[in-house]
């Protein structure tokens, strides 16, 4: 029996049960991660990754840290266990403390990552806007529905989502908030999708007439910049065009039961512009003369 019986937004799934989507809703569902990878890979690459995800790696990533602190603040000190200042993994005293956390159900954080989250989380509450906006709501709710068109079930996952406003916040760590690095990331990653399907989601549920969607990017290194980013209508339009192609490929192929790789017939391919263009200067320059080719050693 699935836990979700109708459409509207739920507490307390768990991340790893929300993204495993098993047993969840009523059929497998589409998220917005899941309607990208459709896009930019094939059907039988995207559901070969559902059906067998990745195993959970040990290592921990200051940005994810960062994420969970920012989200889940009062939980997450029950989580996770700071190691001391002098702390070595490759001796078997270090090597212990850290069997010994990972035991207990908590996850073991370096001293100067810890001191890193720290000065991230005090930048971020600085800001202005991002310090202010994530005040009032709730983190991690899981938003069901189901897509007027294809009838499929569709879920998204908003960082955050306000209480009594309209704008739904995603957290993002990056290398650079420069606002053109942030402009290729946002092209690079497909997030104008992503901003397009959470405002779709909790519309369709009816949780917010009009939503709007801002992306909260916070550099990893001094000074943590932080950059709020809001996308053009024009963004979010082509966001809703290919999240509306990845729902007709993911019905489609569930109706019926199969997910096709990239193409089962002979492909007949070009050279990439760039090679042809290579080949054709040289050619130019009489790379390929008859008069110019090397002498071959004469047969004795």
């Amino acid at each position: 029996m699935s836990l979700i019986t109708a459409p509207g937004i739920y507490s307390g799934i768990a991340a790893a049960d929300y993204h495993a989507d098993r047993d969840m809703a009523p059929a497998p569902s589409l998220s917005s991660s899941g309607a990208r990878r459709l896009l930019e890979s094939c059907p039988a690459v995207y559901w070969y990754e559902r059906e067998h995800p990745p195993e959970p790696s040990e290592a921990l990533d200051v940005g994810t840290a960062a994420h969970e602190w920012l989200l889940e603040g009062e939980t997450w000190p029950q989580r996770f266990t700071v190691l001391p200042a002098d702390h070595s993994g490759a001796t078997k005293e270090g090597k212990a403390r850290v069997a010994a956390i990972r035991e207990a159900g908590r996850r073991p954080l370096k001293a100067d990552d810890f001191a890193t989250i720290r000065a991230m989380k005090a930048a971020l509450e600085a800001h202005p806007f991002a310090g202010a906006a994530f005040k009032n709501g709730r983190a991690e709710q899981s938003v069901y529905g189901q897509d007027s068109e294809t009838g499929i079930w569709c879920r998204a996952r908003p960082d955050w989502l306000p209480n009594g406003g309209s704008i739904l916040l995603d957290f993002k760590t990056c290398r650079s908030a420069a606002p053109e690095d942030l402009r290729r990331a946002i092209a690079d990653y497909g997030y104008h999708q992503q901003a397009a399907w959470y405002c779709d989601g909790v519309r369709a549920v009816g949780a917010i007439e009009r939503p709007a969607f801002a992306f909260v990017f916070q550099e990893k290194t001094p000074p943590y910049l932080v950059v709020v980013v809001a996308l053009t209508e024009t963004a979010l339009q082509w966001g809703g065009l290919l999240n509306m192609r990845a729902r007709r490929v993911f019905a489609d192929c569930l109706a019926a039961g199969r997910w096709p790789g990239y193409a089962d017939d002979v492909v007949t391919l070009e050279l990439p512009a760039w090679a042809e263009k290579r080949l054709q200067d040289q050619h130019a320059a009489g790379a390929f003369d008859l008069a110019n080719r090397p002498l071959t050693q004469a047969a004795e």
